[in-house]
């Protein structure tokens, strides 16, 4: 009996893409495309600061971003290249997960460009 909501709202007025619950708990998932001006700082400044400390997430939380290619549209990283791959660019998203949530942070890219 999992639900799935849209646009979720938080204890603190925030708004999580999806908000997810299973009984008394929940997680939320925020979910950027490749080319969205906030993609690198989403996990850091959304996700972790302002949904996952909803008290039903217990500091858990997804996110997920959707590649269509990158390309020339795809913001810069703060430092590096640009991902070429989605595979890259799942590692580098990883990366920027601070240890002490590690556990608690899931990051996920669904590669839309190739077809199984």
């Amino acid at each position: 009996s999992i639900e799935c909501q849209p646009e979720a709202r938080h204890s603190n007025e925030k708004r999580s893409d999806i908000w997810c619950t299973f009984g008394q708990w929940g997680v939320p998932v925020e979910i950027k495309r490749d080319r969205h001006r906030d993609m690198w700082r989403a996990i850091n400044q959304q996700l972790i600061p302002k949904y996952s400390i909803d008290p039903r997430a217990q500091g858990f939380g997804i996110y997920l971003v959707l590649w269509f290619g990158g390309g020339s549209q795809m913001p810069a990283p703060e430092s590096g290249r640009k991902p070429a791959t989605a595979a890259q660019l799942l590692q580098r998203l990883k990366e920027q997960v601070p240890a002490e949530q590690a556990r608690l942070i899931t990051v996920h890219v669904i590669d839309c460009c190739h077809t199984p």
